[in-house]
């Protein structure tokens, strides 16, 4: 069709009527990527909104936790050496004198006293007895 207007012949009408149906496709396929590609688009945007909620914990422990641990970490491991390098006390005694005085003795108890009653014992009817020569 567009070969004959540039010669200028005239083109029959059948042929227009095939060009503008073959146009008419074309413009309905073009519609439909564009209705798909739009669709696409909304859909990607979701799938991106989702992932990124889903990562968020992750990468709230990778970017905070992780540094916040190591650092705890840290001063353990500081805090362990300050403490290994103090130096042990002074000691007075040789170490075997030592672990004697150290070890754990057993306790003594107080002696119990007796509650004196106004009946008299058995022990004492015998003192009485042998005092008074009965």
């Amino acid at each position: 069709v567009l070969d004959r207007a540039i010669a200028g012949t005239r083109s029959s009408c059948v042929e227009e009527r095939r060009a503008v149906q073959l146009a008419e496709k074309r413009l309905r396929d073009a519609e439909n990527r564009l209705r798909l590609t739009g669709m696409y688009c909304r859909q990607i945007e979701k799938e991106s909104l989702d992932y990124k909620s889903a990562i968020h914990g992750l990468l709230n422990a990778i970017e905070v936790e992780i540094p916040n641990a190591c650092a705890g970490l840290d001063r353990m491991v500081a805090s362990l050496e300050r403490y290994v390098a103090l130096a042990p006390p002074e000691m007075r005694t040789t170490p075997r004198e030592n672990v004697e005085s150290t070890a754990v003795q057993p306790y003594a108890l107080p002696p119990v006293e007796e509650e004196k009653t106004d009946a008299p014992t058995r022990d004492e009817d015998k003192a009485e007895s042998q005092e008074t020569g009965e």
